[in-house]
């Protein structure tokens, strides 16, 4: 079972690279494009939400980021050895 503050951590990680994607774009504008609710897009981007995957790519397809960058700018947030399970 996953510890509920590693999910907190890792949501936090994921707000912190989406912010630095969506500077200056309109979650609506992006929101109506790509089929992705405006509501989802602020709770991801205010670290409330884990998206599903097939949102995640949506998301980074939106803001023209490749899936693959997006998850390794998630990975930079993370503090060093993130691991959901126990060791």
């Amino acid at each position: 079972m996953i510890q509920k503050e590693k999910l907190e951590i890792f949501k936090q990680a994921l707000s912190r690279a989406l912010k630095k994607i969506t500077s200056g774009t309109s979650a609506s504008t992006i929101a109506a494009s790509y089929d992705i609710s405006p509501a989802i897009i602020s709770k991801i981007h205010n670290g409330k939400k884990d998206p599903q995957m097939s949102t995640f790519y949506r998301i980074a397809e939106a803001y023209q980021i490749d899936p693959a960058e997006f998850t390794s700018m998630i990975f930079a947030e993370l503090p060093k050895g993130f691991m959901f399970a126990e060791e």
